[in-house]
């Protein structure tokens, strides 16, 4: 200033005021020393000054989707349409975001501090556009970059040449940086289509990367990413109407990351953090669904085609491949093509994947032309404008196969079957008539017992001592019925017991005998017409058991009735009172005075009064056995035999090297003719 003295060599402090241009934008201003009239002289200073829109925050407007399939390629976009852009750092509100450069000048919200910001358009600017549908949330970039870099891998793929999308689903502008965050996100995709998510949680980083679908494509002069983002993949879902939180961050990395050739820069937070964007929601902008109904149906279905068949219609076709349809509704006419989606009836709303070929089937009037029209649709129930096939269902003639492996078990008043039915797509079910006269002839001769689509059933209530004979059809379609499969099956003439013991004498000297070692009947005695083990001794030598040799099978089966009671006991693991050896399994039973139990196999017990009479009935038939108590047809167990054997015999008492035990025997029975039920 005028008067102001400055010695050699001194210092001196200017102060000035200067007015922002009225522009928003990056300017460069620069000072030096000035001999007036004479020549600039010392060191010049250069700064850098960024003026701000007005306050508020930049929106950008998000379109209706269309038709878009994530391939990295803009064709799909109608990219003409988007007129009004949102520069960073700028406040505004557009359906396209400018980050980067736009003519001539650099729009950010906020850089690096130690990072350069990008020389000019070609060395780096993006352009962010978006669309929104029903279920799905769609971004292109456009990032123009004549040095593309993407060195690093997926767990670091910020370092690389990338886009940031920064998201705040709630629209809550929470304060705090989103470090775990079960909400807020920041997706990082790089120029090698690397996704990753960061700051968040690892379960929440998870369910966002599984729904998000992008693609890249690079040209010589840059590189397009698109990206769709599955909105219920988001926490809370992304809406359908209304604004989110939103920001945009680009790297250029020039070279490997070093700061001097790297441009990091937001499109609106105007802070930094460590030298980093704040990732802080309440400095983003937004992002506007508001005004952006989804109207865009997806394609039709292609290769609609009706296969008649007997009494029914195949439709097959292949879903469009747009990535928002989610089903195709189907309705027919009988007197030309439905015209709408509510003319004629509906058939079917059928759910598919893009792309996918898919098919149903209608059953239809045979002689009667079925005309149909297929209504692909999105989740905003956008419908296509319909594709038709017709079919004419034929009369149905064909039988299925028979059936096979028909087979019968007789049993005492009854008989129980098996068999397999064929594997024909037309198969409805079989048929099982009979007569005692002879086979039934038809499907009305005779008289029916089993009408169904299973595989086994039992016949009961039979006169023991008739033959029966069974004829299975097999149907299926109109009805038609195939060849019939024939088998017979005499039933037993009632249970007749091999042996009966009575109590009333020690088994030893019954008819026929038992077999007992020498001196074991000396715990035994006659009780009131019962015979009673009284094994009081835990000599290993007290055990008592009587047993005879029998004629078993096991493919016949074996039954054994016994009337006994427990009084007391106390368990070794060797005791038994009932073993049954049929040559080829065995399997062995325990009475306590509150139970009965298998001893080996698959085990099991059965909770009872063991102390009063009880009727016990046991069968051991091919790898069955089963437990019947007091005549109940019922078993009260059932499981599978012991380890194999050779022995073929019935033994009853006290087995047990060292237990005790009391128990009466009012009697035993046993046939080795089959296994019966009471």
């Amino acid at each position: 200033p005028a008067g102001t003295t400055v010695m050699p060599n001194g210092q001196y402090t200017f102060n000035f005021t200067l007015t922002a241009p009225t522009t928003p934008g990056t300017y460069t201003t620069d000072w030096q020393m000035v001999h007036m009239l004479v020549r600039w002289f010392g060191a010049q200073v250069v700064k850098q000054v960024q003026v701000s829109g007005p306050a508020g925050v930049g929106t950008l407007n998000s379109k209706a989707g269309g038709t878009i399939t994530v391939d990295g390629n803009s064709s799909d976009w109608d990219l003409g349409s988007f007129t009004t852009k949102t520069r960073g750092g700028m406040n505004e509100t557009g359906d396209y975001a400018i980050l980067g450069f736009d003519g001539g000048t650099c729009y950010y919200g906020a850089r690096c501090t130690d990072f350069v910001l990008p020389a000019n358009a070609a060395d780096h600017t993006a352009k962010v556009y978006s669309r929104d549908k029903a279920t799905y949330l769609y971004f292109l970039v456009r990032c123009d970059d004549n040095d593309i870099r993407y060195n690093n891998p997926t767990s670091a793929n910020w370092a690389n040449d990338c886009v940031e999308f920064y998201i705040d689903p709630s629209h809550n502008h929470g304060a705090n940086p989103i470090s775990n965050s079960t909400s807020d996100f920041q997706l990082v995709i790089d120029a090698n289509n690397q996704k990753n998510v960061y700051m968040c949680t690892s379960g929440y980083k998870t369910q966002v990367l599984g729904g998000v679908t992008s693609a890249v494509v690079r040209d010589g002069t840059g590189w397009w990413l698109e990206v769709r983002i599955t909105k219920t993949a988001i926490d809370p879902d992304l809406p359908g109407v209304g604004t989110i939180g939103f920001d945009i961050s680009c790297r250029d990395n020039d070279n490997n990351n070093d700061p001097a050739d790297t441009s990091v820069y937001t499109w609106q937070d105007p802070e930094l953090s460590a030298g980093c964007p704040t990732k802080i929601p309440n400095r983003w902008g937004e992002l506007d669904l508001s005004s952006v109904p989804d109207t865009t149906p997806p394609g039709n279905v292609s290769s609609f085609t009706g296969t008649s068949g007997p009494g029914k219609v195949t439709l097959n076709w292949t879903n469009p491949s747009d990535s928002d349809y989610t089903a195709v509704m189907i309705r027919f006419k009988t007197t030309g093509y439905p015209t709408s989606i509510t003319d004629g009836t509906f058939v079917v709303d059928d759910p598919g994947a893009p792309g996918a070929a898919d098919s149903f089937v209608h059953g239809g009037t045979p002689g009667v032309t079925y005309y149909y029209k297929a209504f692909a649709h999105d989740g905003a129930l956008n419908y296509a404008s319909g594709v038709t096939a017709s079919g004419t269902p034929t009369t149905d003639t064909t039988a299925p196969c028979p059936v096979t492996n028909f087979a019968a078990v007789a049993g005492n008043q009854q008989v129980s079957f098996s068999w397999i039915n064929p594997s024909d797509a037309d198969f409805t079910g079989t048929m099982i008539r009979f007569k005692t006269t002879g086979y039934p002839t038809s499907v009305t001769d005779g008289e029916e017992i089993y009408n169904g689509a299973g595989w086994s059933m039992s016949h009961i209530d039979l006169t023991n001592g008739t033959t029966y004979y069974y004829s299975a059809f097999a149907y299926g379609g109109v009805p038609n019925y195939a060849t019939k499969t024939d088998v017979s099956a005499a039933t037993p003439a009632g249970l007749t017991w091999d042996v009966q013991y009575e109590g009333s004498v020690l088994p030893s000297v019954a008819s026929p005998a038992w077999i007992v070692g020498p001196g074991y009947e000396n715990w035994a005695y006659i009780d009131t017409g019962t015979v009673r083990v009284d094994d009081d001794s835990p000599d290993s030598g007290s055990q008592i058991v009587w047993r005879q040799g029998w004629a078993g099978s096991n493919s016949a089966g074996t039954t054994v009735e016994a009337r006994m009671r427990c009084n007391s006991i106390t368990y070794n693991s060797t005791q038994k009172n009932i073993q049954i050896f049929d040559g080829t399994k065995t399997i062995s039973f325990l009475l306590y005075t509150s139970k009965i139990e298998a001893v080996g196999g698959s085990g099991g017990s059965y909770n009872l009064t063991g102390s009063s009479y009880h009727t016990y009935r046991f069968t051991l038939q091919g790898n069955t056995w089963n437990v019947y108590l007091d005549g109940n047809s019922t078993a009260i167990l059932s499981g599978t035999p012991d380890s194999d054997t050779t022995a073929n015999q019935l033994k009853f008492g006290v087995a047990g090297w060292a237990g005790q035990q009391n128990i009466n025997f009012d009697y035993v029975y046993y046939t080795t003719t089959g296994a019966y039920a009471p």
